[in-house]
Formats: structure tokens, sequence, C-alpha cells
């Protein structure tokens, strides 16, 4: 019941955009966009946790042989 709807929403949705071709790109463009952002951020994360990891290696060397109080 639900997928019928939602697939009678997007050919719904299709048909509309094949009228209006210039809208069409201006989706499109936008997939294009949120998929480089999505893209960029997973990256950036990544080599922010690659850093942290750096960081707490050269703290954990450097406290070795030290007792916290």
């Amino acid at each position: 019941m639900v997928l019928e709807q939602a697939g009678k929403v997007a050919t719904g949705s299709i048909d509309a955009l094949k009228s209006q071709p210039l809208m069409l790109a201006l989706v499109l463009l936008q997939v294009f966009v949120l998929a480089a952002v999505l893209y960029s951020s997973i990256n950036r994360q990544t080599s922010i946790d690659k850093q942290f990891t750096h960081v707490f290696e050269l703290l954990a060397a450097c406290m070795k042989g030290q007792t916290v109080p």
C-alpha cells in the first residue's frame, strides 16, 4: 500500500519534471551537490579520525612510565 503510493508520487513527479527540463536539471544539480558535500564530509571525518589517533598515540608514548594521580 505504502509502496504503491510512493510509486504514484514518484511517477507523478517525474511526469511533471519531463515537461520542465530546467527544473529537472536543477533537481539533478542539487542531487550532485548533496552527494559531493556528503563525500567531502565523510572524507574530512576520516582524516580527522586519523589525526586524533596519531595525537593519542603520541600522548600515550609521552605518558609511558608516568603514573596518573
